[in-house]
């Protein structure tokens, strides 16, 4: 049997596991991936789904297994085939785009002689939130809460894509939404600050040189002007920001300012902005939850810290942020599901499970943090789920107990004398 694309790709395992692309290092495996259950068996293709971004290249590919099964009828036994599918995320920077082709070219000659599909990304974000188990979540203070939003209550809510520039798109039911409005001061402008200031090669170093600076280096306070008791007339705190690099004047270089502090700066303010951009959008259209996605926010605390805590002010704590597991890979997903070969209504009854691929558990510390934490935080999840069966499987069982004793305590219908079903009751009741 000839085997399929997908499964070549698994066989080489060229996305930042072994071989070339290992010793370049360009493409990175993005957890947790999926599992799709149960797929029609005439689904059986190669999918992979790209989505080609200005700084980000964001791939999702679909890894298929069929499985057999036996299914009891009246006539006797059948055998079936159902098709599993796993979805894999992959991230590269724009500028590898040629060379992961060229990959794909020498490995699964998926450009040679046949003819590709382009789809648009479509707009499946509220599969994403809907359809998989612990797909939305809070970040604030450091600590990450999932949330189960109730689907009679999903609309209205904004998405507001963070990548190279920023899109607002306000979502008022399945299939029915519109962009209100974006800017193009986003993640792209960020790094690109960073890089000429700070000499950084990548967005995710900023990111790490950031979590060692201090904003207030560079950034002029509150404090700095009212002292340390703020402005309480306006519910302003000596922390909070009034002039974002308002401490840099023409006294001193640049060599005299400390990378990570610029870094802290730029990070800080920009996602302050974002939040604020993103609470006046929602403020005149009534809309109470912001879902923030997008190859920018990396899924790193101190950015969600802060869009949170941005949010939180400007909204006076009536909106709230929601991120999401799967946040860059949004349009890729969209992509695919919107190719006309994977029916939504197949997907749309099964619950989409997200885990850790134990294949992948050498890359070290990737989208979401380490492997150790994202293990522990699994093993947590895992363990609140099992004090719920527990406590449900208590109730259930104090219920039948309570049921048990009623009936105990009800006369005989056979006798209509004793509380429990007598010897010769019962005798007589099996002869009948």
């Amino acid at each position: 049997m000839e085997r399929s694309k997908c499964q070549q790709l698994e066989e080489v395992e060229g996305f930042g596991c072994n071989g070339l692309i290992t010793q370049q290092q360009p493409f990175n495996h993005q957890n947790p991936t999926l599992l799709f259950p149960k797929l029609p068996i005439d689904n059986d293709s190669s999918l992979i789904s790209l989505d080609i971004g200005g700084t980000l290249v964001k791939v999702v590919y679909l890894v298929r297994e069929k499985k057999r099964c036996m299914t009891s009828c009246s006539d006797g036994a059948i055998e079936c085939h159902t098709l599993d599918g796993t979805l894999h995320f992959v991230k590269f920077e724009t500028k590898f785009l040629d060379q992961w082709i060229q990959f794909l070219h020498s490995q699964l000659h998926c450009f040679v002689g046949e003819s590709s599909d382009v789809q648009p990304t479509g707009f499946h974000k509220n599969m994403t939130i809907k359809e998989i188990d612990q797909e939305a979540f809070t970040h604030i203070s450091g600590k990450k809460t999932y949330v189960n939003i109730d689907h009679c209550d999903l609309f209205p809510y904004l998405l507001v894509n963070v990548g190279s520039g920023v899109s607002i798109i306000k979502v008022a039911g399945n299939k029915k939404f519109e962009r209100v409005t974006g800017t193009q001061f986003g993640g792209g402008t960020i790094f690109g600050f960073a890089s000429l200031l700070t000499n950084c090669q990548s967005y995710d170093e900023l990111l790490e040189i950031s979590q060692h600076g201090d904003n207030r280096a560079l950034d002029l306070t509150v404090g700095d002007i009212y002292g340390d008791t703020g402005y309480s007339e306006h519910n302003l705190s000596a922390s909070a920001i009034a002039s974002c690099f308002g401490k840099v004047n023409g006294n001193k270089k640049l060599s005299g300012y400390k990378a990570e502090d610029m870094a802290a700066s730029l990070l800080r303010n920009f996602t302050y902005l974002i939040a604020q951009i993103s609470y006046l959008v929602a403020a005149p259209l009534g809309i109470k939850r912001i879902c923030f996605g997008g190859s920018y926010i990396r899924g790193h605390a101190s950015t969600m810290d802060n869009i949170s805590y941005g949010l939180n002010f400007w909204s006076k704590g009536q909106v709230a942020a929601v991120f999401l597991q799967h946040e860059g890979f949004l349009g890729a997903v969209g992509a695919l599901l919107n190719y006309k070969k994977i029916d939504l209504n197949i997907l749309a009854p099964h619950k989409l499970t997200a885990y850790d691929s134990s294949r992948l558990s050498d890359v070290g510390e990737e989208f979401h943090g380490k492997l150790e934490e994202r293990v522990e935080d699994r093993l947590n999840r895992e363990v609140e789920r099992l004090k719920a069966e527990l406590d449900r499987l208590q109730n259930d069982k104090a219920t039948l107990v309570k049921k048990l004793k009623n009936l105990e305590s009800k006369p005989c219908k056979l006798c209509g004398s004793c509380s429990k079903l007598c010897s010769s009751c019962e005798t007589s009741n099996i002869s009948q």
